[in-house]
């Protein structure tokens, strides 16, 4: 599924010209919804209050494309449990508990 995604993805980007700008805008949206949903946890107590919430947006965006791109070479595609510990790891090294 991630190698034909990623065919797909590059195909756009060679034949259709505003790729790059609804790219980019989905790429915002997903960082703006990982702040969201971090800056809910740091007023909730769930993380530490000194956390950048736009950084850690940016961390766990770039984990998910990163770790997505690299499953192109699995069978199955990314793997989903390590990508639930990596995240778990991240939160938990955030955590005001």
């Amino acid at each position: 599924v991630n190698y034909a995604l990623l065919n797909v993805e590059s195909s756009a980007f060679y034949f259709y010209p505003d790729m790059n700008k609804l790219a980019k805008q989905w790429h915002e949206q997903e960082k703006g919804i990982w702040r969201e949903v971090i800056e809910n946890a740091i007023a909730s107590g769930e993380i530490q209050s000194d956390v950048n919430a736009a950084a850690m947006a940016s961390v766990y965006t770039h984990l998910y494309v990163g770790m997505s791109y690299l499953g192109i070479i699995e069978p199955n595609g990314y793997d989903i449990d390590e990508m639930e510990k990596t995240f778990f790891t991240i939160l938990r090294l955030c955590s005001s508990v």
